[in-house]
């Protein structure tokens, strides 16, 4: 990666750390949902309840090159600070992703959040792992640590299709 960029990804990933917890907090009720802004980001997410924590997090930063997968009600408090892998499966097909888990400044609860720098290899991998879990018939199996959540898959569809088109151009 060329020196000049390496400033912009950080810049990039600091505004998606700061911008996250607050969207994490403001869950839209239950089940699946999705959001944009001008900027070509698009956020999908899994509400386990109406102004309940965001189970699932899936956001695609198009304009600083970020993708973000992040978590919250489902790690344990006693997590804090600690690597973890976020495991998400749905038949046959598998996504994994290590992150940290941290306290979350605005609800107080433990999260997980990750940032990967949205190139052509992490692009690939995402279409090849990710989409196929959430394409699936479901339920989606969310494990993190020795927490484990059970996402359902009404209402995916037509979020998903929004999201991949914005986020990786369609399938």
């Amino acid at each position: 990666m060329p020196q000049s960029r390496r400033p912009w990804i950080a810049l990039g990933a600091l505004a998606a750390g700061l911008c996250l917890p607050a969207f994490l907090a403001m869950a839209d009720g239950a089940g699946w949902s999705i959001s944009s802004d001008p900027r070509k980001r698009v956020f999908l997410s899994y509400g386990t309840a109406k102004d309940g924590p965001r189970a699932l997090l899936l956001a695609c930063l198009r304009d600083v090159d970020t993708f973000t997968v992040a978590s919250e009600g489902v790690a344990e408090a006693s997590s804090n600070g600690k690597k973890a892998a976020l495991v998400l499966v749905n038949g046959n097909a598998r996504y994994a992703v290590d992150g940290e888990i941290s306290n979350d400044p605005i609800s107080k609860t433990a999260s997980f959040s990750v940032d990967l720098d949205l190139n052509k290899q992490t692009t690939q991998q995402l279409r090849r792992e990710l989409l196929p879990v959430l394409e699936g018939k479901g339920p989606i199996e969310l494990t993190l640590g020795p927490a484990h959540r059970e996402l359902g898959v009404s209402g995916l569809a037509p979020a998903l299709k929004r999201f991949s088109t914005a986020c990786f151009g369609g399938r």
